[in-house]
């Protein structure tokens, strides 16, 4: 590989690679609105009319770690009215056996966890109209469900890392004007995931229009990203 698409958020650091850079002004990736699904958007979150608050952890289950489910319990402990929901790209029962487990080493009761299995895209983007929160996971962080988190009006919680895979999250999110939603901690992640979970009305201001500044948004300005890209690599053919 010759060349590396990033932005100033995955990375300002050279010399962590060997390819030469291709810095685009706003954002490394960029998507198309699935206009074709039969999509609907909750705006306020369900956590009033469920009773608990939901977070989601949409990413696949080889992106878990135990530290992730160690910080995940923290959390979970110290509001028991919260759940914490996955995806599965398959209904595995060992996947779950390994999760309950886990957490159950930690102090969490398996009335907390939710496992989902969509068998469509339709529905897995549905689903995020039953859940309050996106907690990411790091060191690799979200990318494609983090875009689908957004175009579906659920803010993502993530923490700063150190390389381009664990900086995806304070990308979307600083091309989102979601700083808020940035910690550069394992304790603030805690504490922000735990303060909107416990601010309901504060993250309602934030969901209320949150899917309208998201498709306004550098993340699915697909014309101005391809225009850009083919700029820079008419620049490198030349």
């Amino acid at each position: 590989m010759d060349y590396i698409i990033m932005d100033k958020f995955v990375s300002d650091k050279t010399e962590f690679f060997v390819e030469k850079r291709i810095e685009m002004s706003k954002i490394w990736a960029c998507f198309s609105v699935p206009e074709y699904y039969n999509l609907t958007f909750a705006k306020r979150t369900p956590c009033k009319k469920n009773k608990f608050f939901v977070f989601y952890s949409p990413n696949a289950s080889s992106k878990v770690n135990d530290q992730m489910i160690y910080l995940w319990s923290k959390i979970l402990k110290k509001n028991r009215n919260t759940k914490l929901s996955f995806f599965l790209n398959s209904n595995s029962k060992f996947v779950k056996k390994i999760f309950y487990r886990k957490f159950k080493n930690n102090g969490i009761d398996e009335n907390q966890l939710i496992f989902e299995s969509p068998k469509k895209r339709e529905d897995s983007l549905n689903y995020y109209n039953q859940v309050d929160m996106v907690l990411d996971t790091f060191p690799y962080n979200g990318g494609t469900t983090s875009f689908e988190s957004s175009y579906m009006g659920v803010p993502i919680l993530t923490k700063e890392g150190n390389t381009f895979l664990s900086k995806c999250g304070e990308s979307i999110n600083n091309n989102l004007m979601l700083q808020n939603f940035i910690s550069k901690t394992e304790d603030e992640y805690i504490e922000k995931a735990l303060y909107f979970s416990e601010n309901i009305d504060k993250l309602n201001l934030i969901r209320k229009d949150h899917f309208e500044k998201v498709l306004k948004s550098s993340l699915f300005d697909s014309k101005n990203f391809a225009d850009e890209l083919s700029e820079k690599l008419t620049s490198i053919l030349n």
